[in-house]
């Protein structure tokens, strides 16, 4: 199961992929883990954030956020990466900016 998120000017709209290899054909293609490690080294990055939260026992959160954003036309790759992953993440597309983002976060 896939889920890919659109940005609709501001507003976000969810869409859900039962099986995304049965409708991209490049997703079939494996990919190396050294391609996978050389390329987010290249152009994904991680956000780690602290927030204050009186309601957590330590009254501080963390939050981690894995991104790799490219150009629109690199979705199929972005799915491949989300694929190689075992489907964990979600993919937003930005259709104003015609970009796309793999984000994975913990929760």
């Amino acid at each position: 199961m896939y889920c890919l998120i659109n940005l609709i000017n501001g507003d976000e709209y969810t869409t859900l992929v039962e099986d995304a290899n049965k409708k991209n054909t490049s997703l079939n293609n494996k990919l190396e883990p050294y391609f996978v490690t050389g390329f987010s080294d290249g152009e994904a990055n991680f956000h780690v954030s602290v927030i204050s939260r009186k309601d957590s026992k330590l009254k501080w959160r963390t939050r981690i956020i894995f991104q790799i954003g490219l150009h629109l036309e690199e979705m199929p790759l972005l799915l491949s990466i989300q694929n190689y992953f075992k489907g964990i993440g979600i993919i937003s597309q930005d259709l104003k900016n015609n970009k796309v983002f793999y984000v994975v976060s913990n929760p």
